[in-house]
């Protein structure tokens, strides 16, 4: 080969060189991204599971304050039925 075509061969490969380098350098930060991608998946997961378990105990809670609620308008009930029993009723 004469020397101009090696000069070039030479300059093509030192070309694909630092191209493969800068590949190699943007995979290595693409892969960290994911990690770091993956890691705040994981936070937001757990955080969505914190919420959802946040909700169901509102609910849950809900409920329980609507039962009370009525137990305690039965109760008022009971208590003014025997208030007006006793108010009837002549002690003399």
């Amino acid at each position: 080969m004469d020397i101009e075509k090696i000069s070039l061969v030479e300059s093509k490969i030192g070309q694909l060189l630092e191209r493969f380098a800068a590949l190699k350098e943007e995979k290595r930060q693409l892969e960290e991204r994911v990690r770091s991608l993956e890691s705040e998946l994981r936070g937001q997961k757990d955080e969505a599971d914190r919420l959802r378990d946040g909700a169901q105990s509102v609910e849950s809670l809900k409920e329980e304050n609507r039962v009370l609620r009525e137990g305690r308008t039965a109760a008022r009930s009971s208590i003014e039925a025997i208030l007006q029993k006793l108010e009837g009723i002549d002690f003399n």
